[in-house]
């Protein structure tokens, strides 16, 4: 890719700031800098809503946390009420709350049909009172920005998927405020993400967001958000390749992008990712390492939720070996590696190339986000920001409690013992 479209003008707001209380101010505040922030510390995201004057627009997988859901009642209560349009997954794979019920029911239906497995997960189960109350006050929110003249509603995936017959989720993280400010997420907008202790979390995400006024950027994410909430189908590749700045990914059809950008690299290339499984970038990540690129990545361990085994851990064994011949370095990121003092887990999309250039996104390593999902992400090279980045990934390998491939294929560190 060449580096004159990786401009992002993102200035001098940078927040990638150690690990510290989520507590935030009660006034309402500025609006936040253009720059990177370190989600579990300093996440922009509530700032930003109560900021805004006019419209909020969001597009997002999941949006639990209750403070997001408070500001966002805030300000659609005001005098001068904002604006707020949502476009949300209707059967997130690990969410059992689901504000569209009639949907979630015909979404699991239609993939058992199939015998592809469920589109929601596992089947829905029976919420605790506490979880129920919390469910019921999630779909309140949609009542309530309804009333309050905006819209809330569910990512149309028979529409919108490319491939509407097999696993297809809205997985971006995108908010655009009074349409002059773009937040995109590698986190979702809850919990776990912006580690919220008030919430009582037991485990913190590593989850990055790039906030920038760049008017390219803002643009072609407002085009893409209008489109996806008509729930119509659209030609979406046209619409990449003839107006969208090239500043912006949205799967799916940023598979080119994202490897012609690894491929690019004269010198190292970091990856941090929750996983990295789809064949076609693993064989670019081998390929920069074998022009002689130092090629790092830093993925969750494969023991975050279950103890691999059979052909999923042949699967793992495979890739890491792969890699190790081909001399890309790996590291786990184990839970044992704490944010805010609660367990980690690596939920980041990010890469980093040659040091002076980025991406940022929601992108994971598998076929169905990079090509089948509604995915989101941005470059930058505002050289503060990249060192920044590149700082936290660098510290997160280096992390004594972080563990090898093969640490993590036997839960070293990591999950379920023997």
């Amino acid at each position: 890719m060449k580096k004159e479209f990786l401009l992002l003008a993102l200035g001098v707001g940078l927040w990638l700031v150690p690990e510290v209380s989520s507590a935030r101010p009660s006034t309402k505040p500025k609006i936040p800098a253009a720059g990177i922030y370190l989600n579990s510390a300093n996440s922009p995201l509530l700032d930003l809503i109560k900021s805004s004057t006019k419209t909020i627009d969001i597009e997002i997988y999941t949006m639990t946390d209750i403070q997001v859901r408070e500001a966002i009642r805030d300000v659609i209560a005001r005098k001068d009420k904002v604006t707020v349009r949502i476009l949300k997954d209707p059967t997130p794979f690990d969410e059992d709350c689901h504000l569209w019920p009639a949907i979630a029911a015909e979404e699991q239906a239609r993939m058992q049909a199939t015998r592809t497995g469920m589109d929601g997960g596992a089947p829905v189960k029976k919420l605790t009172p506490s979880e129920m109350a919390d469910c019921k006050d999630q779909r309140k929110l949609v009542d309530d920005v309804i009333k309050s003249g905006g819209e809330y509603l569910p990512f149309k995936k028979d529409q919108l998927c490319k491939d509407p017959t097999k696993y297809c989720y809205q997985h971006g993280k995108i908010l655009i405020a009074d349409g002059k400010t773009a937040l995109v997420s590698t986190g979702n907008f809850d919990e776990t993400n912006l580690c919220d202790i008030q919430q009582g979390v037991g485990r913190c995400n590593r989850d990055y967001t790039v906030i920038t006024q760049d008017k390219d950027v803002v643009k072609s994410l407002a085009a893409v958000f209008e489109e996806d909430l008509k729930g119509s189908k659209y030609d979406l590749q046209s619409l990449v390749k003839s107006q969208l700045s090239p500043k912006v990914t949205v799967s799916p059809y940023a598979r080119d992008q994202l490897q012609d950008f690894i491929l690019s690299a004269k010198k190292s290339v970091w990856i941090q990712t929750q996983y990295l499984k789809d064949i076609e970038l693993n064989q670019t990540i081998r390929k920069a390492a074998s022009k002689g690129v130092k090629v790092t990545v830093n993925v969750g361990s494969p023991c975050s939720f279950s103890r691999p085994a059979g052909q999923q851990a042949d699967v793992f064994k495979q890739i890491y070996q792969e890699f190790d011949a081909a001399g890309v370095q790996s590291r786990m990121f184990t839970q044992s590696q704490k944010i805010n003092g609660k367990n980690g887990y690596m939920h980041a999309k990010a890469i980093v190339v040659d040091e002076d250039q980025a991406w940022v996104g929601s992108i994971n390593g598998s076929f169905t986000s990079i090509g089948n999902n509604r995915e989101f992400g941005v470059f930058l090279d505002t050289q503060k920001d990249v060192n920044a980045l590149l700082k936290q990934i660098q510290a997160d390998v280096a992390d004594p409690n972080s563990e090898s491939w093969q640490e993590g294929l036997n839960c070293v560190k990591d999950g379920p013992k023997k």
